[in-house]
């Protein structure tokens, strides 16, 4: 079992040039696509990429970001690979995981890149994709990630992890839609996120006119008035929040000794209010991972 929630190259001045080595870009092919020869065509600023393998495919769509927890196994969000308001999973034939991504284009940097088919996708049983209730799921490698300085699974949280107000969370995943300005060097999203009262959060999205309900399967979380650094949008789907590990200053004990130098992975982005300026005080919906630590522990083997 590879050591996970290792990370070399973070920067807390400029999280924004990491590379993440769990970050799994999720593509999936679109309905109207057909396996066949590959299209040479690039539609610049349409939600479309395209992926070369050995096998000819058509475009392929980067739909999610997930997280590697282990060489063969991608947690995910549930609404990720299934259709919307279905309680059933995509064919697998249809989605693709790539890992070592450094950049948001394959086209840039290719060396390390592993495309992954996948050979299961495991829903929560109790997924409801109408509130997104256990918005969870477990993509399972055909082949084995290979791990290496570009690829590393992350750690899994434990219930300490979640309640600590004072520590630090971060999101990142990669961007649906690339950035034209950044062309070929964009890298992933990334943002720092304070986790928020529950009744505020239901509050404020009814105040926009979309009432929800959080359950306790769920954690909401923003950015705030000090969101420097930042270049994700609270309605960036898709992305992955994590727990950078205490550092060698803190007074905090952790309770699980060199846990307290890993990363972990602590939510799934689910749903946030899509606003057009990018508002910062939004706050964004997550799947609470902690809460599903056994299901996803019971499907890595």
């Amino acid at each position: 079992m590879p050591v996970c929630g290792k990370l070399t190259n973070f920067d807390p001045q400029n999280p924004s040039e990491t590379n993440w080595p769990w970050l799994a870009a999720i593509y999936r092919l679109p309905v109207a696509s057909k396996l066949g020869k590959l299209s040479v065509a690039k539609t610049m600023g349409a939600n479309t990429e395209l992926m070369e393998e050995e096998s000819n495919m058509d475009g392929w769509q980067l739909v999610c970001s997930g997280a590697l927890v282990n060489q063969r196994s991608v947690v995910v969000a549930a609404h990720c690979v299934t259709e919307l308001g279905k309680l059933y999973p995509l064919d697998t034939a249809k989605i693709r995981v790539v890992l070592g991504k450094q950049y948001r284009s394959d086209l840039r940097v290719t060396k390390g890149l592993q495309r992954l088919r996948v050979s299961s996708i495991t829903l929560h049983p109790n997924y409801d994709p109408l509130v997104l209730d256990s918005d969870v799921a477990i993509l399972k490698l055909l082949d084995k990630a290979r791990i290496g300085e570009n690829v590393l699974p992350i750690c899994l949280p434990d219930a300490h992890d979640t309640v600590e107000p004072s520590r630090q969370r971060m999101v990142t995943g990669w961007s649906l839609l690339s950035d034209q300005k950044a062309g070929n060097f964009e890298k992933a999203r990334v943002g720092r996120v304070i986790l928020g009262d529950i009744v505020h959060c239901e509050q404020q999205y009814a105040n926009y006119g979309v009432p929800i309900s959080v359950s306790e399967n769920m954690m909401c979380g923003r950015q705030g008035s000090g969101a420097e650094q930042s270049n994700i949008c609270p309605a960036d789907t898709g992305g992955i929040l994590i727990l950078p590990p205490v550092s060698s200053g803190s007074s905090l004990t952790p309770p699980h000794g060199q846990d307290s130098q890993a990363w972990k992975l602590l939510g799934l982005v689910s749903f946030g209010y899509d606003s057009l300026n990018c508002n910062p005080e939004l706050y964004t919906v997550y799947t609470h991972v902690a809460n599903f630590v056994n299901f996803i522990e019971e499907n890595m083997t």
